[in-house]
């Protein structure tokens, strides 16, 4: 079943194609604390509720996901929804974030 969130006004994705194994590619990008190693504009992901792993965890991202002019850190607090391993498929919402001043 689908969550619905917010009036529905945004959405995005993201994608990409790599030259790896599947099974590597994912034991990475699947744990949600390893978000460090694969994403080097983020300098601290922090759990804030939940399992890792599993739908409903929650985790604060801070870093330079997002530049600022002013040099401040972006940040977002994100919810984990659904993780298929079958589909390697990982969705999330954004509950809470400072991107743009």
């Amino acid at each position: 079943m689908p969550i619905k969130v917010g009036n529905g006004k945004w959405h995005g994705s993201v994608g990409g194609i790599l030259c790896a194994p599947i099974d590597k590619v994912w034991t990475l990008v699947s744990k949600t604390k390893r978000l460090l190693e694969w994403m080097p504009m983020v300098e601290r992901c922090s759990s804030l509720d939940g399992d890792d792993d599993e739908p409903g965890y929650v985790r604060l991202v801070l870093g330079f996901v997002f530049p600022q002019q002013d040099g401040e850190r972006s940040w977002i607090k994100e919810s984990l929804v659904s993780l298929d391993s079958s589909s390697h498929n990982v969705d999330g919402v954004v509950l809470h974030a400072f991107l743009f001043p």
